[in-house]
């Protein structure tokens, strides 16, 4: 076993968690999207406090592929997740997926 299989096997894997993943949160995105252009702003939010998610559910929301796949899935909606310190500072850690359109 070599690294180019491991990394196969990884982004293999991520792709059926993203695909479970993006089905149980799909409609809510696009609520949070309607919602948001039904108020006129250019984009949408969704934050995953750090502290109530468990470090699998960290790792594959930070993971460079969840982005590539969640832009694939909103063709046109520029998408960014990052992790960011809340105003009590690493106590109220959150990522955020932001969408753009």
């Amino acid at each position: 076993m070599n690294g180019e299989e491991l990394r196969k096997i990884a982004e293999e894997s991520h792709r059926i968690w993203f695909e479970r993943w993006i089905k149980k949160n799909r409609e809510n995105f696009e609520n949070k999207l309607v919602i948001a252009a039904k108020q006129g702003y250019k984009y949408a939010s969704i934050y995953y406090p750090v502290i109530k998610i468990e470090s699998n559910l960290r790792n594959r929301l930070l993971d460079v592929n969840t982005k590539k796949y969640l832009k694939d899935e909103f063709n046109d909606i520029d998408v960014n997740i990052y992790e960011q310190d809340g105003l009590l500072g690493r106590i109220d850690r959150k990522i955020i997926i932001e969408f753009r359109f």
